[in-house]
């Protein structure tokens, strides 16, 4: 996995990301600013070996919670949300450098939630999550 490059106006922002997890942003909006990268984060998953491209603009620093994390399982589980949406999401977490995790424990668990090749079933692995968040 790998940082890519794009023109920074076709990039989502930290702070768009921030807002989604804040509900300030709906799925439906969140997927409109995610359109071209979910669709080139698909593409190259589909590829043994490729390199994901993730495209972020950090423009903040934003702090990860439990609550953050329950959001994100929810969402998979009840379906509003696809996993290569959660995946995509989790893994653009993970590689910013303008992420806190608080606890830093929470990172682990998110990584459970990327590329379901090596980290198995998303669905299974949130259920997991939420029990022992919960």
């Amino acid at each position: 996995m790998g940082w890519s490059r794009r023109e920074e106006t076709k990039r989502m922002k930290l702070s768009q990301l921030n807002d989604f997890l804040s509900k300030k942003i709906s799925v439906k909006d969140l997927r409109i600013i995610l359109s071209d990268e979910i669709g080139e984060y698909e593409l190259a998953s589909s590829k043994k070996g490729a390199s994901m491209p993730i495209y972020l603009i950090q423009d903040q620093i934003i702090n990860i919670d439990r609550s953050d994390l329950i959001f994100l399982c929810g969402l998979l589980l009840s379906e509003e949300m696809k996993e290569l949406e959660i995946s995509y999401i989790c893994d653009t977490l993970l590689l910013s450098e303008n992420v806190r995790f608080k606890p830093e424990e929470l990172m682990f668990l998110i990584e459970e939630l990327t590329d379901s090749t090596v980290n198995g079933k998303l669905k299974d692995n949130a259920r997991e999550i939420l029990n022992d968040l919960i």
